[in-house]
């Protein structure tokens, strides 16, 4: 489990934000576990490549001055179309406790025929934090033409819940066509008629 270091602070409003932001900070804040809202702020560099690497929807071991707890990100405040994070909300969670979260979805493997189009990107999960996948696999081998795929074909992990409708499709392959219309237009080798 990835550990967070965080440092508290005082002040809060946009003009405190923005001071620490120059400085190389990122201002959070930490509630949740029947404690007050902490003030918190984080090394830029530090938070956003712990964010980066581990993702958002995992627990975190945070440390603040000498106590540690286990959260997950609630909320994270970017710039537009820029990966700068303006402020990040994190919630305290009991470790031993089932979470509700999202799961990102891939496709691994390839069609027999057909172009797979993927309908959902991330599907709803129950589990203990611990238990949380990277993401979730949806297996393409020996799909074909009209072919689908709905949530309830996932492979889950030991201890993993789906939420999701357990008909709600996640592939459908449809016919390629941008191949159907290339070999459509390749020569056939025959001599044009002519005309008598």
């Amino acid at each position: 489990m990835k550990t967070i270091t965080a440092e508290r602070r005082k002040k809060s409003g946009s003009g405190a934000a923005r001071q620490i932001r120059r400085g190389g900070r990122i201002p959070g804040i930490l509630y949740g576990g029947g404690s007050d809202t902490q003030l918190l702020q984080f090394d830029a560099a530090h938070l956003t490549g712990a964010i980066r690497q581990h993702g958002i929807n995992r627990p975190y071991r945070l440390k603040v001055d000498d106590q540690e707890f286990y959260v997950m990100i609630q909320e994270v405040q970017q710039k537009p179309l820029v990966p700068d994070i303006l402020h990040v909300d994190f919630k305290k969670i009991d470790i031993n406790a089932q979470v509700e979260v999202t799961v990102p979805l891939h496709v691994d493997g390839r069609t027999e025929e057909g172009l797979a189009i993927l309908l959902l990107h991330e599907v709803t999960v129950r589990c203990k934090p611990t238990e949380i996948p990277a993401s979730l696999a949806v297996r393409l081998d020996g799909l074909r033409t009209g072919d689908s795929i709905t949530a309830a074909e996932l492979t889950l992990p030991p201890g993993v819940e789906l939420l999701e409708d357990p008909h709600t499709p996640l592939v459908t392959v449809e016919e390629n066509r941008e191949l159907v219309e290339e070999l459509a237009a390749e020569p056939t080798g025959e001599p044009a008629p002519t005309a008598s």
